[in-house]
């Protein structure tokens, strides 16, 4: 799944049409924030219930059922677009990165060789990501920094089934402005799955496919 710098810049880029707010930004790392990879949240959700996945893929509709009501909340709307993206990057790559050959599921990779679909393969793709998101938080594609005072953090609210607390939200808030700051250090990878092209392209098609979705969504409301 993307990086947090790849979500916050396409937040930030949707932000400039949507004028939603920083709310809005928040609540597109917010889905992430307790499975504990970033950190040690107050509390561990699931990923397949904090990503709303039916047999292991995020499943629109389920969120929207329960959602339908809240989509006014920014927070909730950002919590929705993460789901987008995420389905985004994971559907491309499923389809252009992944064979199946002798019942066995493998990676292939951008010089047209193959290797065998494992965690190395999966951390390889993640590194990438990061390293992606490093390169939009250099070009200044992350937005400003956010102010937790002047967060409605009562739209937080209608997230109370996933129990985030106050410290959960203080530190989400502190890793966006890092990343919106660029004080990273910048990974020293090659591109092994991915060109930096295809990421750019990735990245742009993205954008695209989450603003016509949110459209189609608004006229069927």
């Amino acid at each position: 799944m993307p990086s947090w710098p790849i979500h916050i810049a396409l937040a930030n880029k949707l932000n400039k049409k949507l004028k939603l707010g920083d709310e809005f930004i928040l609540g597109n790392v917010l889905p992430d924030v307790l499975d504990g990879y970033i950190f040690t949240p107050s509390n561990i959700t699931d990923k397949n219930l904090s990503h709303y996945r039916t047999n292991r893929r995020i499943d629109y509709d389920l969120f929207l059922n329960e959602n339908k009501n809240k989509l006014d909340n920014p927070i909730i709307f950002g919590y929705f677009v993460h789901l987008l993206v995420d389905k985004f990057y994971n559907n491309y790559t499923a389809i252009n990165h992944f064979v199946k050959k002798d019942n066995d599921m493998y990676v292939l990779l951008n010089n047209n060789s193959m290797v065998k679909k494992d965690n190395n393969t999966l951390k390889m793709k993640q590194n990438e990501y990061i390293k992606y998101g490093e390169k939009l938080a250099y070009n200044n594609l992350l937005g400003k920094i956010i102010n937790i005072e002047n967060l409605s953090l009562n739209y937080l609210k209608d997230l109370n089934k996933f129990n985030y607390n106050f410290d959960d939200i203080k530190k989400t808030i502190a890793l966006i402005n890092k990343w919106v700051s660029n004080e990273n250090i910048i990974t020293d990878i090659d591109y092994k799955i991915y060109t930096e092209e295809e990421l750019d392209s990735l990245y742009n098609n993205c954008y695209i496919f989450v603003l016509d979705y949110l459209k189609k969504l608004k006229k069927t409301d």
